[in-house]
């Protein structure tokens, strides 16, 4: 019963959802980076080529988990698309955000870009859930 009680929270389920989303996101970029970094001499290209790769595989992947578990959105197959483009909208924002914030940590801060890409995914996290919230999976009044 306690438990039924706190997933009736959508603020508990996007913590929830979001851990999940941000370990696949981050397993994701570092596997891409890690086969980049093999590839390339030019570390600056390894990790922003795996930031740039990961982010729509991350972002389809959590645009499934949000949609179906987090806001039980349960719109209609035609209107899945839009949705769908406003969830990338709200989505691209935050990549502008990881490709302006990446370098800056890794390059000028001298920070790994792995603990860059999480202190990135933190501050993703406060800003999807209000644009997710409000915009892409926002309930019709």
């Amino acid at each position: 019963m306690f438990l039924r009680i706190i997933f009736q929270s959508e603020k508990v389920k996007y913590v929830i959802v979001g851990s999940f989303n941000t370990l696949f996101s981050l397993l994701v970029f570092i596997l891409i980076d890690l086969l980049l970094q093999n590839l390339s001499e030019n570390r600056i290209i390894a990790y922003m080529s795996a930031t740039i790769i990961a982010t729509p595989l991350s972002m389809t992947q959590s645009f499934f988990t949000q949609k179906y578990i987090t806001f039980n959105s349960r719109v209609s197959d035609e209107k899945l698309i839009h949705e769908y483009f406003r969830f990338l909208f709200v989505s691209l924002w935050v990549l502008g955000l990881r490709i302006i914030t990446m370098p800056i940590l890794v390059e000028i801060l001298k920070l790994h870009p792995w603990s860059s890409a999480i202190i990135i995914n933190l501050l993703k996290a406060i800003i999807s859930y209000y644009g997710h919230s409000t915009f892409t999976f926002r309930k019709k009044i």
